[in-house]
């Protein structure tokens, strides 16, 4: 079994877009004291609200990474996700048709990548991206290995 680590970076523009909001707060704010000193009082309320919304996301985005984890077995890869209600999603390794690895640059930075593991014949997720995983290698071997496995035990019965 694979538990996926929680990678902060993966959500790395919402760090950015979070600095910058807050500095456009802090600048709004400078900007309305010294302009409108009676709607300083009013606007600290919303100023709060609108540094709360990436902070939430943030939280959200994180969390949800943190609790979403793998398990391959020799017939089927199952990814298991959810904060508070989870959800387990099986995927027959025989369905599998491609494995690719995509490691955007921030990624690239901790030798992390994402996994995206495409199944067009299965209904529920035709596309199973696992994100910023640290031992991709190793995840990508060994599901080509359970393909491989898996295609070589039912030739016969093709073939037969």
């Amino acid at each position: 079994m694979f538990k996926r680590n929680a990678f902060w970076l993966y959500y790395f523009y919402h760090y950015l877009i979070s600095v910058f909001s807050l500095l456009i707060i802090l600048l709004l704010r400078k900007f309305i004291y010294c302009n409108f000193p009676l709607l300083f009082e009013y606007i600290n309320l919303f100023l709060i609200v609108l540094i709360c919304i990436p902070i939430i996301n943030i939280l959200r985005k994180y969390l949800s990474t943190y609790f979403e984890y793998y398990h391959i077995t020799k017939d089927e890869m199952i990814l298991f996700s959810g904060i508070l209600i989870q959800k387990a999603d099986h995927l027959n390794c025989i369905r599998i048709k491609d494995i690719r690895v995509e490691r955007p640059y921030y990624l690239k930075l901790f030798n992390r990548a994402n996994v995206v593991v495409i199944a067009p014949s299965d209904a529920t997720d035709p596309i199973l991206i696992l994100k910023a995983i640290n031992n991709y290698e190793e995840i990508v071997a060994l599901l080509s290995e359970r393909i491989n496995y898996i295609l070589e035990k039912s030739a016969p019965l093709i073939a037969g």
